[in-house]
């Protein structure tokens, strides 16, 4: 005769088909939950395809330039690139105090300038002259040399404003670094016979629209600059994104001139 199973082994049967089945969904939720963390690294839901990231082309890590963004001060005003070029007026009417105090925030800003960065300068009058035809590293010895260059500019009459600015933006396109910048330093009034630069504006606005161009308006106290020429400043730090700055210096003193003989004695010999 078959003997009926008890009690105690119908309990044992239902027992194991539960474990069974217990573990039975916790591998399907585990398959579940990896899934879930494989389309969300960050262990939040995101409903967006993911986008590659944009790395410098070459490989691995990032350009040195990304990393070695300055913050340049001149004229009490900070300056944010990697790569600065200076154009320096030094016209006749700068000469003695503007042109020495010009000349200390020229020397200041490169010596505060990281050997990561690169720059350039211009001077001009009548003429247009170079520091160097490309850009350069402000390693220390190419940062005196600057200097003693700048120093041994000399003021002329007339001025040629728009010849130097294109000098200065070809100088700047030859640099490989993406944060650049360029510092204009002029005189508030146009030289006789110098070209407008409107023109120069109308017709290069997408020339420089990818150059900040921070620009410093020189005036003279007790004299009044050219209004025309002040508003072609003011467009062109507005349609190259830069900036407008106002500076005045002291006149220079008055210089009387010397006679050439002895002064004449107003007295005659044996008088009382």
């Amino acid at each position: 005769m078959r003997k009926e199973p008890g009690p105690n082994r119908f309990v044992l049967h239902h027992i194991g088909a539960l474990i069974f089945g217990l573990f039975f969904w916790v591998g399907i939720s585990g398959s579940a939950a990896v899934a879930t963390a494989q389309d969300s690294p960050d262990g939040n839901i995101n409903n967006q395809q993911r986008k590659p990231l944009d790395l410098p082309s070459g490989g691995g890590g990032l350009d040195e330039g990304e990393e070695s963004t300055e913050i340049l001060p001149i004229f009490g005003k900070e300056i944010f690139a990697n790569s600065l070029y200076l154009c320096v007026e030094r016209s006749e009417r700068l000469a003695g105090e503007p042109a020495q105090i010009i000349a200390m925030e020229f020397n200041d800003l490169l010596a505060r300038m990281s050997s990561r960065a690169r720059f350039g300068a211009v001077a001009f009058n009548n003429q247009v002259e170079r520091f160097e035809e490309i850009p350069t590293r402000a390693i220390p010895a190419i940062k005196s040399s600057a200097v003693s260059w700048q120093n041994t500019r000399v003021t002329a009459n007339g001025a040629s404003l728009m010849a130097a600015l294109e000098n200065t933006l070809l100088l700047a396109r030859k640099d490989i670094e993406r944060h650049k910048a360029v510092v204009l330093i002029v005189d508030d009034r146009y030289s006789t016979g110098e070209p407008s630069l409107l023109p120069f504006l109308q017709n290069r606005r997408s020339y420089l629209d990818d150059i900040p161009i921070h620009l410093f308006f020189v005036g003279i106290e007790g004299t009044v600059g050219d209004p025309e020429l002040e508003t072609a400043c003011r467009t062109l730090s507005e349609i190259s994104r830069g900036s407008f700055n106002q500076l005045s210096f002291p006149a220079a003193p008055p210089i009387f001139p010397v006679p050439d003989g002895p002064s004449p004695c107003c007295c005659t010999p044996g008088s009382d």
